[in-house]
């Protein structure tokens, strides 16, 4: 970023936008992080903590679905902040909760909350920045995701050591409150189009790359979040690591995804985003195989930071190409529903089939099962036109 950037009004948004992803991001994977203790504390199997992870992200998926069609009406700026105010609400819920019914009732919420955030504002940006400044502006912004991801095990293993494992869902909530206030106070709703029809959504769901996209939209949320939220229930349950010690670990290897957002975001405003999107998926496909076998610690380290870092580079460059095939008046319903097909079936089926299949086998055979697959799947990013 040069010098002339940062004094430009558009950017200073681009920082507010980064906080508010990384706050609404964090209340989602500090699910992953707590999941040991969760699973301990209400005697549940592991295909049950996979099941409460999958809610998060059933509910994240159909917020996603509507929220496009939703912003579109009643205001893009008054969807972010409802969902900001309902994620507060569940996040408190959360942590007074004790049983697995509320707990499963609360993590939905909080999916069903964070996910009116990333349609609108992802409208929001193309509408502030040229088309020829969307890679750079989405990929700033999409970096606060893997800076949670980073940030958030190693939040828990310190608050756990000095407070109440539940004190994180206050924290997070504390947060959420201060950055949703001052989005309230510096940002005005945007200028809309005229709202989307039928002919519209009719022709971007015909299109053969939109299916595709999904697809790609899928495997990557699988390897990214979906298997984040089972990796620590595999160091904690088959490594026979501590749950403080496998936070800090699994923190500490999220750190190299914090980077690669922007990167991807620029590299794609200058060789497209195909060659991108293969390379993500194919890389992490691989690593995700490799931590299937029985390895040294120091060698799985540094595969959980290859892993984690490498599929960081998909989503700014995903977003990007949903934007690209879809017209301005439907974008915030394309990003909607891609995210939430990626969020049902990526981010939440994924940890409840890995949880169930370490029930009947074992984790580790999960995660071959589930590489191998995405290295299958990559190839179809060449079919992208």
């Amino acid at each position: 970023m040069n010098v002339p950037m940062l004094y430009d009004k558009k950017w200073l948004f681009i920082i507010l936008f980064w906080f508010m992803w990384f706050f609404n991001f964090s209340s989602r994977v500090v699910v992953g992080p707590v999941l040991p203790i969760i699973e301990d504390n209400l005697a549940i199997s592991h295909g049950a903590s996979g099941g409460l992870v999958g809610l998060c992200f059933v509910g994240y998926g159909l917020s996603q679905l509507i929220s496009g069609i939703i912003a579109s009406r009643v205001g893009y700026r008054r969807t972010i902040l409802a969902g900001f105010l309902i994620l507060i609400f569940a996040l408190i819920g959360a942590f007074f909760t004790r049983s697995y019914r509320f707990f499963a009732l609360f993590f939905f919420l909080i999916g069903l909350a964070g996910g009116a955030y990333l349609p609108s504002i992802i409208y929001i940006i193309t509408k502030k920045f040229p088309y020829e400044s969307w890679g750079k502006a989405v990929g700033i912004h999409d970096s606060a995701a893997p800076s949670a991801i980073f940030a958030t095990p190693i939040l828990v293993a310190f608050i756990i050591t000095i407070l109440n494992w539940r004190s994180v869902f206050l924290v997070i909530a504390f947060f959420c409150l201060i950055v949703s206030i001052i989005f309230f106070i510096s940002i005005k709703e945007p200028e809309s189009h005229r709202k989307a029809g039928m002919p519209e959504i009719s022709i971007w769901l015909k299109k053969k790359s939109t299916w595709i996209l999904f697809l790609l939209w899928i495997i990557a949320a699988g390897l990214s979040t979906g298997t984040y939220n089972i990796f620590p229930l595999y160091l904690v349950k088959e490594r026979g690591l501590s749950i403080t010690f496998a936070n800090k670990i699994f923190g500490i290897t999220r750190i190299g995804g914090i980077l690669l957002p922007v990167i991807s975001g620029i590299l794609a405003d200058k060789i497209g985003f195909k060659k991108i999107i293969f390379f993500a998926i194919i890389i992490d496909g691989i690593l995700t195989l490799f931590l299937g076998f029985s390895l040294p610690l120091s060698v799985m380290v540094i595969l959980l930071f290859l892993q984690a870092t490498i599929i960081s580079a998909f989503f700014p460059v995903g977003l990007i190409a949903v934007s690209s095939y879809a017209y301005k008046e439907i974008r915030s319903l394309a990003v909607g529903g891609s995210v939430a097909i990626a969020a049902f079936i990526g981010a939440g089926f994924t940890p409840f089939a890995l949880g169930v299949i370490a029930d009947y086998l074992s984790f580790a055979t999960s995660l071959i099962i589930f590489g191998t697959i995405s290295i299958i799947f990559s190839f179809f990013a060449f079919l992208l036109k």
